[in-house]
């Protein structure tokens, strides 16, 4: 029997969508990911309240009605908060810090204006996907040693699962993980196991 998830919980699992592929339509909702869309969220502090029929963001806030969350199919909660986060950024010129944008071959670039002495989501999102691309590089070379995949491990740990999920996701790479069973590495292995469980929570509620 599935647990019923409550308000902040369902709506927390509805926020890390936003960290998956763009086109990613197998897991949570099935509506895919945006970063900007998650870094935008980032700014603004949930308040869960009865004052407000669904939900509504302001300035400094993301409120919620308790009962729309919970009583609302989440793919229409997601629907429903895309639109508010849209009119949001057009209203404000909220620019991701964190973003990806074409270079003059076609292919795509990473752009970060970051200030890593704050400990926010996007300060973390630059801190895991290095972590990240430096096990990557390990990887490929052949040079992975477990004391630095205990280090890897311990250092994710401390940053918010979303994060890592986009970081692992972006760095590393489902090809990568399956071709170097890193899912299966005994000190890797629990990790990640704890990070793509959180990346497939059923939303079906």
């Amino acid at each position: 029997m599935k647990t019923k998830l409550t308000p902040p919980e369902k709506l927390d699992a509805i926020i890390s969508e936003y960290t998956v592929a763009e086109h990613n339509q197998h897991v949570l909702t099935g509506t895919g990911g945006n970063i900007e869309y998650y870094l935008f969220l980032d700014t603004k502090e949930t308040v869960f309240s009865d004052n407000i029929d669904t939900l509504s963001i302001t300035d400094k806030q993301l409120i919620c009605n308790p009962v729309f969350i919970e009583q609302t199919p989440a793919k229409d909660v997601r629907k429903l908060l895309d639109e508010k986060i849209v009119a949001a950024i057009k209203e404000t010129g909220f620019v991701a810090p964190i973003r990806w944008v074409a270079d003059s071959d076609g292919s795509k670039k990473l752009i970060t204006d970051v200030d890593l002495e704050k400990n926010t989501a996007t300060t973390q999102i630059v801190l895991a996907m290095r972590q990240c691309a430096e096990l990557t590089s390990l990887v490929d070379t052949g040079k992975l040693t477990d004391e630095f995949c205990a280090a890897f491990a311990k250092r994710c740990s401390s940053y918010k699962l979303p994060v890592v999920l986009y970081a692992m996701r972006t760095q590393i790479g489902i090809e990568r993980l399956v071709k170097h069973t890193l899912d299966e590495h005994r000190i890797l292995g629990p990790f990640m196991d704890k990070i793509n469980k959180y990346g497939f929570i059923e939303l079906n509620q």
